[in-house]
């Protein structure tokens, strides 16, 4: 049996998240230069970029998730994109900066979230993950990302 694995980022200053590597296909980074507006569709949605021949849609995971734009967090002219992928459709989510890569023996649910969800950003985290170390990260809930996407498109 394989062990899970986590990948930890910065959504803001105070808030870092995690999310399982399952349906990570890879990290970029993604100049501003390289994104292709679109226009009539919820903010979150900054557009589509060229991955390899095949056009992705790229999404600012803080604000889709209620938090602080990218666009004020920083005046950095890239992003960190997580590439994701579920059947066969992958979505570039941008957040401030990658963080580390952690096993499952490294980390622990400290705690569920509740199901009375009332924000963009609780109806995406499945849990509070804690490292050995004591620092704590969201797990967020890539599906309901996707479903909240797919609702803004």
């Amino acid at each position: 049996m394989s062990e899970e694995k986590y990948l930890s980022f910065y959504l803001s200053s105070k808030i870092d998240g995690m999310i399982e590597t399952s349906e990570l296909r890879e990290i970029v980074k993604l100049e501003d230069s390289s994104i292709l507006p679109l226009f009539d569709l919820a903010p979150a949605i900054m557009g589509v970029f060229n991955l390899r021949g095949e056009m992705v849609w790229l999404v600012d995971l803080p604000f889709l998730l209620g938090l602080q734009p990218l666009s004020t967090q920083t005046c950095l002219p890239n992003y960190s994109v997580m590439i994701m992928v579920q059947e066969n459709q992958a979505i570039g989510l941008a957040c401030q900066k990658i963080g580390k890569l952690f096993s499952s023996k490294e980390i622990q649910t400290t705690s569920l979230v509740s199901s009375n969800m009332f924000t963009n950003f609780e109806a995406c985290v499945k849990s509070k993950k804690t490292t050995l170390e004591g620092d704590n990260f969201w797990l967020l809930d890539f599906q309901q990302i996707l479903n909240l996407v797919n609702n803004k498109k």
